[in-house]
């Protein structure tokens, strides 16, 4: 029986996902090689939308304004992938874009790999199964985008927002030479601090113990802990070509994928300052001032 494109590239992941080693430290994290079948790899490039769209930028002002860190986003573009919002058109990934975005096909794979950090956070996941079918991996979420880095960007400490689970990113460079422009591995020179994943922090507070080469098809998917500490550095935006990956995010919903009798927002995004009256006000007068630009064009 021929298997599906989808059918082929979900065995092909998980055999490179189960081939790679664990590596605990800095934190748990899996180094990637062939994420994709060789024979699909170049044609996946070939029909990157880069090639004809720059892609929407992240640093969208409307939120980046009230982030309470330092950000580079206004370097950073997107093209969804995910089936609910993606306005790709290519056959081939948009088959991508389904496969990664199926939070129960993904979440129970990353388990398979990371079971003991699945259990420390979320407790014995069969019996809220066994309660509830669905009760644990129907309510986890995903997120699956094609980035772009223009010069300029560069990514500070960070160990990813609270509610993440785990994150993917998958280095789609045309040919080797870059490989330094990858995924740094940091660790705190104050060997006390971690983080939820509320704020972004400099560098310079960070030593780099690690990069994930910025080689053909590869990748790193690690498990968000409270010192998960990752970025990018202020050179990797330079790569030949720009520096362009696909990001895969498993995360839970805003009120949590269990029941939390405690405190129920310890997942909650609380990147964002709050919006005064008068922040308010500002931002839809800006908003205003740019439809007048983009209708005087």
């Amino acid at each position: 029986m021929v298997m599906s494109i989808a059918e082929q590239l979900r065995s092909h992941f998980e055999q490179r996902l189960r081939a790679a080693d664990l590596v605990r430290w800095p934190f748990p994290h899996l180094v990637l090689t062939g994420v994709f079948p060789d024979e699909w790899y170049e044609r996946l490039l070939d029909a990157s939308p880069f090639e004809v769209d720059g892609g929407v930028r992240y640093g969208d002002p409307s939120w980046t304004e009230r982030l309470s860190f330092r950000h580079y986003y206004d370097h950073r573009f997107h093209h969804d992938l995910h089936p609910a919002r993606r306005s790709l058109t290519d056959p081939l990934w948009e088959t991508v874009g389904d496969v990664f975005s199926d939070p129960l096909w993904l979440g129970r794979l990353l388990f398979e790999r990371f079971p003991e950090f699945f259990e420390f956070r979320f407790g014995d996941i069969d019996a809220i199964e066994a309660h509830e079918p669905g009760g644990f991996w129907g309510r986890l979420q995903t997120q699956t985008f094609l980035q772009r880095h223009e010069p300029g960007f560069q990514l500070d400490a960070h160990t990813d927002i609270p509610s993440r689970v785990a994150t993917c990113v998958f280095n789609l460079p045309r040919e080797a030479g870059d490989e330094d422009a990858g995924t740094q591995l940091l660790v705190p020179n104050d060997p006390r601090w971690r983080c939820s994943g509320n704020s972004h922090y400099p560098l310079d507070g960070f030593r780099v113990v690690g990069t994930v080469p910025y080689a053909p098809n590869t990748g790193v998917v690690f498990f968000k802990t409270r010192h998960s500490w990752h970025g990018v550095g202020p050179h990797a935006s330079s790569a030949r070509g720009g520096r362009v990956g696909m990001q895969v995010q498993l995360y839970e919903p805003e009120r949590g994928a269990v029941t939390d009798l405690s405190a129920p927002d310890l997942v909650v995004n609380r990147q964002l300052r709050p919006v005064s009256g008068r922040a308010r006000f500002g931002r839809r007068v800006r908003r205003v001032a740019r439809r007048v630009v983009r209708r005087g064009r």
